[in-house]
């Protein structure tokens, strides 16, 4: 089945931008208790999301039964990895910016939704807090990461 899916796309890779314009046109059709997403946002949504999950099926078409054997070896050990490299870099930020900077709590927390780019995390922070003082903390560390990530992007590739 996805292996047909996959050749179907390649062989006229403009059926799948037809069906992501036609479920972004209907999925912004849909309106809950007077809200929508618009047909162009839903648009562009359903196009990443297509294009995400035809990327995925065809890198698993191509890595075949490799991945799943790794993680039954050692699942255990990815799961803490992952934890790990998740939360470290949240919690030394908050000790080093809360013991050694001294910085304000609501501007540490906006420097940290920033640094690890997180706009999601500082909208509910500002809900939360009832203040947009936040994005004072946001703004230099978000752009400071987003120009780190993309360059540490290239650095990593090219170094594989």
């Amino acid at each position: 089945m996805a292996q047909e899916i996959v050749r179907i796309a390649q062989a006229s890779p403009e059926l799948l931008v037809f069906l992501a314009l036609a479920a972004g046109y209907f999925i912004g059709k849909i309106k809950i208790k007077g809200f929508g997403l618009g047909t162009t946002a839903s648009v562009l949504i359903a196009a990443m999301a297509l294009g995400l999950n035809v990327f995925i099926a065809c890198i698993g078409l191509a890595s075949g039964k490799q991945p799943v054997a790794v993680l039954q070896a050692s699942a255990i050990n990815v799961f803490a990895a992952g934890v790990v490299v998740a939360l470290a870099p949240i919690v030394v930020g908050a000790l080093f910016g809360k013991f050694l900077l001294r910085m304000n709590p609501v501007l540490l927390l906006g420097a940290l939704t920033g640094a690890r780019v997180t706009s999601a995390a500082l909208t509910t922070l500002q809900d939360e807090a009832e203040s947009s003082t936040l994005t004072l903390g946001f703004a230099a560390p978000y752009a400071f990461a987003n120009v780190i990530l993309t360059i540490m992007g290239s650095v990593i590739v090219n170094a594989m």
